[in-house]
């Protein structure tokens, strides 16, 4: 990634002094996107601002996205597994938006972990949803009529932040800690996919 007037653009509207709600979020979403295009780590946005509330880190993960100006292609679903969750010291899983530059070129597979900070690689099920899925009374069942596909995939993980010492409302302002995704061979046949079996 190289660094080029759109960093520059997207923070010149940042109000530094602003103290308020939207004030504050710009400056948090401009505080991680310097800290991704200078390729530096800060410590989290949690140890300056203990009361953000997680309206507070959603809408600053949504500025973020607004400043990467990407198409996007999908939702990165964080910390489902009760374990992790456990190990992390968090209660609910989270999410973040993937945008079309962090999608691995299938063509080359070629990684730029130069921008990278302490990546880690995790094997992944990415489900392709073939329509809206509306609604809180939502069941596994229910939302399986929706996915066209299952696809094995890899996700590549980084912080922002100094070290993966961080809390809950810290890893959903990171965008979930998502960096690059790497999807395999799509299956457009319709036939079930036993996600066990499947290599990545």
């Amino acid at each position: 990634m190289n660094n080029s007037e759109g960093l520059w653009k997207a923070d010149a509207g940042e109000n530094r002094g602003d103290q308020s709600p939207a004030g504050l979020t710009d400056a948090c979403s401009a505080q991680l996107w310097r800290a991704e295009w200078e390729r530096r780590r800060i410590a989290p946005l949690s140890s300056a601002h203990p009361r953000l509330s997680e309206d507070d880190i959603y809408a600053i993960a949504a500025r973020t996205f607004q400043r990467r100006d990407r198409q996007k292609i999908g939702f990165k679903l964080g910390y489902t597994s009760a374990e992790m969750r456990a190990q992390m010291g968090i209660n609910d899983p989270n999410f973040g938006v993937l945008t079309k530059d962090l999608l691995v070129s299938e063509r080359t597979g070629r990684v730029d972990s130069e921008n990278l900070f302490h990546p880690l690689i995790e094997p992944e099920i990415t489900l392709r949803v073939g329509r809206d899925v509306h609604g809180p009374d939502q069941t596994r069942v229910s939302i399986s009529y929706a996915v066209d596909s299952a696809i094995a995939s890899l996700e590549i993980v980084h912080t922002r932040y100094q070290s993966y010492c961080f809390s809950a409302v810290d890893n959903i302002a990171d965008n979930s800690s998502s960096a690059r995704v790497v999807l395999g061979r799509l299956d457009h046949s319709g036939r079930s996919m036993t996600c066990a079996c499947a290599p990545c």
